[in-house]
């Protein structure tokens, strides 16, 4: 981000009981959860600060000169290098930056990384948060949730991330079931800020999930490659009942390979559906 110029069917839900671990040696490829508290000056021009959380240390995030702005929006592209006392870790990432709420969401790649942090080498990198007022220097992102994702996750080590999967159609009634950690059925619903920019399809959307044991609803956004169907979101817990009370602002991640992206409704192959809580800041 630079300086800006101007109804589900009722299904069974339950999760399975998982035993506490330390997620960053002995299981290294557990879903990991850091906090930023990041500032950007027109003095130095691009965003820094600290991570606390999982991984710790300092970060740093600097624009690609790609970046470009269209209808209050800037869609940015950034290198970022997290340097810890274990190790360093340096990847892309981009996404969209609404220059008048400050809110932000985007996705990438580790595609470096030394020491301890050596097998998060190729971990997906999400975080969805807001910043002070755009071009008010300096600018804030206090506490930004960073997660960092094994690429094709299979289990959880610990006691609060739900790693799930989802074969929702990706067209029509984007109806599907979930399987893992959370089973039950799951809906999307597009919302009217959908638009598209060349072959790629920048999407907001809410989902619900419903269950005798109660339910739990959010919104997300991403983007899709029309051409291929390559998509990514990153959602927030936004409404709970029953005992999922726990999830409430929680994050939710899912990408893959939508089939079809033009063609008619199908079924996708089963894709991750990530549920990750966060700490308030």
């Amino acid at each position: 981000m630079s300086v800006p110029e101007g109804r589900p069917r009722v299904g069974a839900l339950t999760t399975k009981p998982r035993r506490s671990a330390d997620r960053t040696s002995k299981h290294p490829d557990a879903v990991l959860v850091s906090y930023g508290d990041m500032a950007y000056s027109d003095e130095w021009g691009y965003w820094r600060g600290t991570l606390t959380g999982d991984v710790r240390g300092k970060a740093e995030f600097r624009e690609q000169p790609k970046n470009f702005e269209k209808d209050g929006i800037e869609y940015y592209f950034e290198d970022f290098v997290i340097r810890t006392h274990d190790g360093i870790l340096r990847g892309t990432k981009n996404g969209v930056y609404d220059l008048t709420t400050g809110d932000f969401w985007d996705h990438g790649r580790v595609a470096e990384a030394t020491g301890r942090w050596a097998p998060l080498r190729g971990y997906l990198v999400f975080e969805r948060a807001t910043t002070t007022t755009p071009g008010v220097f300096p600018m804030i992102g206090h506490h930004t949730p960073m997660l960092l994702v094994p690429p094709h996750p299979t289990a959880s080590h610990d006691d609060r991330t739900l790693i799930c999967h989802t074969d929702a159609v990706f067209r029509g009634e984007r109806r599907g079931t979930l399987t893992g950690d959370l089973r039950g059925n799951i809906e999307f619903r597009r919302k009217a800020r959908t638009y598209a920019i060349g072959d790629t399809e920048y999407f907001s959307e809410t989902f619900s999930i419903t269950a005798r044991e109660g339910t739990f609803h959010g919104t997300e956004t991403g983007e899709c490659d029309r051409t291929i169907g390559d998509f990514w979101s990153c959602g927030q817990v936004t409404e709970t009942s029953g005992p999922w009370d726990r999830l409430m602002g929680a994050r939710t991640l899912r990408w893959g390979r939508a089939s079809g992206p033009r063609g008619p409704p199908t079924k996708a192959r089963p894709v991750p559906f990530i549920v990750a809580p966060v700490r308030a800041g």
